[in-house]
């Protein structure tokens, strides 16, 4: 082998050692830093590989670290080969990644202080921590992270979150994620009919309160922001943050929140391309968006004419309309009108709510209104399968229907609460012979009831 390592030209060899560098997925599977793992392990090959490796600061620029529930080997997490790590990437960005359900937090805040001073390059920061974090690790970030263009933060809310002052002063921050812990961990994994599962657990957290973000925060700067928290007050904190092109704020507001109050005059955003919104009808109505494309939305059927309201009055052209509520034909049928260039249409059924809300009534009628020639440019179709009344012969109809007219793609999502019939994805998959992209997926409806983020 060592050979064959000396023979191996210098550039060749650089290239062959970047293909090696494990994903963000391969490295938090493997959870902690080994010296026979990546890196280190090239390193050990010869003293030609060593000095290679060690000449290549991009290869020790990733700390992407997964820290299960406290067990005998995290007890010893090798803290000092984090930091010859961190030491040996010079002034190369970091990107880094700690996931951890560790409760308590030991080794985590451990591993977090040892990480802390190298800030300074830090370009993407994902905390995802069931146990709040050290405060005075955390301040020592205040108006030292100068590269950071993305975070995506997770802290438990029953503990708090002692950092939202940090990021006022990060000139470089573009995207910001919040989600809470709860949503990574414990049942996520887990099969739901096995005995570990607990859907009374999972279900009382469907909408948590998460970190908030202050005034303080600079949205002016964002253009994507990310959130599957509750909070009254994320809508004043995102009229602030006028250079948004992406929102994906599965619940913006809380209308039976008693802090929440609609605004009163319109907020114009003006690069706002993409929006995932779960929000009452008086919110909507005080929306501009005309440079909107993609609109995933979770509206009441009494309220959906504030949807149609809100496209009118932006002048905008949608290419992607996913729904998780199915209003009156005739307005979703003036939404098609007001949108051809669609190319893209997703439907949502109920969750387990369904048998508190009514069936829906009228997600049949939209699958006649689909078959009509409203929406000509339309290449895909998908369908998250909750609703127990679906007429799924006549999606099936309907789409081979518009295969004459172009449509390419079905996508449909199953989940627990209902299988497509057997006979109906024989069907479906009849039509992939003629020429039909079809693609089944199968998601557990807990999630389906957190919103669209996870999906789209």
């Amino acid at each position: 082998m060592a050979g064959i390592a000396q023979t191996i030209p210098t550039e060749l060899l650089v290239k062959i050692f970047k293909l090696t560098v494990p994903s963000r997925e391969e490295a938090l599977e493997f959870g902690k830093m080994s010296l026979n793992h990546g890196s280190w392990g090239l390193g050990r090959v010869c003293g030609r590989w060593r000095a290679t490796v060690l000449d290549m600061p991009c290869m020790w620029s990733d700390l992407f670290i997964s820290i299960p529930t406290a067990s005998a080997p995290w007890i010893n997490y090798p803290i000092a080969l984090l930091e010859e790590q961190i030491t040996r990437g010079g002034q190369h960005p970091l990107r880094v990644c700690l996931i951890s359900t560790e409760v308590p937090g030991y080794t985590t805040a451990k591993i977090f202080a040892a990480i802390v001073p190298s800030c300074a390059r830090w370009e993407t920061l994902e905390l995802v921590s069931k146990w709040l974090l050290p405060t005075s690790a955390l301040l020592s970030m205040r108006d030292n992270i100068p590269r950071l263009r993305e975070i995506h933060i997770s802290a438990d809310s029953t503990a708090g979150f002692a950092g939202q002052h940090i990021f006022e002063f990060a000139p470089a921050l573009r995207v910001v994620r919040i989600t809470e812990p709860r949503l990574h961990a414990d049942n996520r994994n887990i099969n739901w009919m096995s005995p570990d599962y607990n859907a009374n657990y999972n279900d009382s957290f469907m909408w948590p309160e998460g970190p908030r973000f202050d005034d303080v925060f600079p949205w002016g700067q964002l253009t994507h922001y990310e959130s599957q928290c509750m909070d009254p007050y994320h809508f004043d904190a995102l009229c602030q943050a006028e250079n948004l092109v992406v929102c994906q704020a599965t619940v913006v507001v809380e209308n039976r929140h008693f802090a929440w109050r609609p605004p009163t005059q319109l907020v114009r955003f003006t690069h706002l391309q993409k929006l995932t919104l779960y929000a009452p009808g008086p919110l909507l109505d005080q929306l501009v968006l005309p440079a909107l494309q993609d609109l995933f939305i979770e509206a009441a059927p009494s309220t959906f004419h504030h949807v149609v309201a809100l496209l009118q009055r932006s002048q905008c052209s949608l290419r992607k309309f996913w729904m998780k509520s199915h209003p009156p034909p005739a307005q979703y049928r003036a939404i098609l009108l007001a949108n051809p260039d669609l190319v893209e249409l997703g439907i949502i059924g109920r969750e387990s709510l369904r048998h508190l809300l009514g069936h829906c009534t009228n997600i049949d009628a939209i699958v006649r209104v689909l078959r009509e020639p409203l929406v000509p440019r339309l290449r895909a179709f998908c369908i998250h399968d909750q609703a127990a009344d679906l007429d799924v012969p006549a999606v099936l109809d309907m789409v081979e229907a518009r295969m004459a007219a172009g449509l390419e793609r079905l996508c449909i999502t199953e989940c627990e609460a209902r299988v497509f019939p057997h006979a109906a994805r024989a069907r479906a998959l009849a039509l992939k012979e003629q020429g039909l992209e079809v693609q089944f997926k199968r998601e557990h409806e807990r999630w389906l009831a957190r919103g669209l983020l996870e999906y789209v």
